[in-house]
């Protein structure tokens, strides 16, 4: 059965629901770019085909979390597995830290919750592999203890699908973050998980850094701390403080919140444009380098807006510096610094700049803005004849022959400016081998090849009443001795 599509399209319940009444056997593969999860259907229902160690991990996490075990149990439950060369999950057996009811319970809801979240994804792409046991490029096990009635998976996703909207508009986003403005009273009410998730409510961590630093999944939080909000035991920061600790985590080397703080004021439009400036340092520090030139290249165009071209020029050349490769940053550089009352930035020479962008840009393929950057630096060095021969043979590939007799014109006038008429009447012979009908070329190469001739001759009786100097000379000083 050749069953594929994408979530975006296809609601993952009918995909369900089609596996299910059809009776199909075999795996279905779910992967987008931040996930891929596999599930495994048969007559029993439908599991995960997961990874034993990652979910021993889980299991290990969620007993932390309930209070069943100790931070430092746990870290011993580590050791001792790594040392044995088994399983955590038989270290956690062996230690008499959970037995096999216990276990195979907080395995069971670990997959569970796994399945549920996948309802809650559209951007991911799904295919079923008929009659599939494994694959190969994805290691993983089918664990005949954890399977699902699929009716009753649709029946509970459709329900919190349902909830999730409650949910959403009072976490609208996992990028929010949120500070406990009050103690938590930990009756049970709040879910077995709410004091550890309530313990990371510092105003530091958004959503998504919670959902990662527990383990659980963006539902449970967002859920629990739903509870938290509608009993004000916690508020959204102020925006005034985002930068404030933004600055501090950067301190702490506390990357992942610093750049959702500094984005968060980012979006909030505080502190513009050095708040775009404050993310690329955090960046930088995470050796993100591709987001640090987003940034970098954002505050550039905050501080064009204000006329601060001086700060943008500089912006630029750190996302230069950062991403050579990032050749719109160069290209806005250039522009910058080539323009009538461009910047003059130390160190850096706009023309050999531009000349290496538009070959790059030309490896690339790329005329249009090879062509560009070119006319673009004509304008900064009118009489460069590099920048005139490259530009013709561009407009050549272009089949601008009207630009191209232009630039032949231009550059005979630099030669004849640099007294070299021959040269100057090759580019204006190119010039009639375009256009036949241009008299006004062809009577100035007549000229030129007269001013050519002058020149020979004047050389020429120069350099015989040199000879007859010097012949003088020689009788003069013959006589003289």
């Amino acid at each position: 059965m050749a069953l594929r599509g994408d979530l975006a399209s296809v609601d993952l319940a009918q995909v369900f629901q089609m596996l299910a009444l059809n009776k199909k056997v075999g795996l279905l593969s779910i992967q987008s770019a931040k996930l891929w999860k596999v599930l495994y259907f048969d007559q029993r229902g439908v599991t995960v085909y997961h990874n034993e160690h990652a979910l021993s991990e889980r299991v290990l996490a969620a007993s932390v979390r309930a209070g069943e075990l100790a931070g430092e149990a746990a870290s011993e439950v580590r050791e001792h597995a790594a040392q044995i060369g088994q399983p955590l999950a038989h270290s956690l057996l062996a230690g008499g830290y959970l037995d096999e009811s216990e276990l195979a319970y907080r395995g069971r809801t670990e997959l569970e919750e796994e399945i549920y979240d996948l309802f809650f994804c559209r951007e991911a792409r799904f295919e079923f592999h008929e009659g599939a046991t494994f694959l190969e490029a994805r290691e993983g096990v089918v664990d005949p203890r954890f399977f699902f009635n699929c009716d009753s998976v649709i029946m509970e996703a459709a329900r919190r699908i349902d909830e999730w909207a409650y949910i959403t508009e009072r976490i609208p986003s996992t990028a929010q973050v949120l500070v406990s403005v009050a103690d938590l009273e930990d009756d049970g009410s709040y879910g077995v998980d709410a004091g550890a998730i309530f313990d990371l409510l510092d105003g530091r961590r958004s959503v998504a850094r919670i959902v990662e630093l527990t383990g659980l999944t963006a539902f449970q939080v967002c859920k629990t701390l739903g509870m938290f909000l509608d009993a004000r035991l916690i508020a959204p920061v102020a925006a005034d403080d985002l930068l404030k600790f933004g600055n501090q985590c950067l301190d702490e080397g506390r990357l992942p919140d610093a750049i959702n703080l500094y984005e968060r004021a980012i979006e909030a439009g505080i502190g513009l444009p050095e708040s775009h400036g404050l993310a690329a340092r955090a960046y930088q520090a995470a050796e993100k380098y591709e987001q640090a030139t987003f940034h970098l290249e954002s505050e550039a165009e905050l501080r064009v807006a204000e006329h601060d071209f001086e700060g943008a020029a500089r912006c630029l050349v750190e996302a230069r510096n950062l991403v050579p490769t990032n050749l719109a940053a160069r290209e806005r550089l250039v522009e910058l610094c080539v323009a009538a009352d461009g910047v003059r930035m130390p160190g850096f020479d706009p023309l050999e700049e531009g000349k290496e962008l538009a070959e790059l840009l030309g490896e690339l393929g790329d005329m249009g803005r090879v062509r560009a950057v070119l006319e673009r630096l004509l304008t900064f060095a009118p009489h460069d004849p590099d920048l005139k021969k490259a530009l013709v043979n561009v407009h050549i590939r272009a089949g601008d022959q009207k630009r191209v007799i232009q630039l032949y014109e231009a550059i005979a006038e630099d030669l004849v400016a640099l007294n070299k008429p021959i040269e100057a009447i090759s580019y204006l012979q190119k010039i009639l081998l375009l256009d036949r009908s241009r008299s006004d070329v062809s009577e100035r190469v007549r000229r030129l090849y007269e001013v050519d001739e002058r020149a020979r001759n004047r050389a020429r009786l120069l350099g015989a009443l040199a000879a007859l100097f010097l012949v003088l000379a020689a009788v003069g000083e013959g006589y003289y001795y």
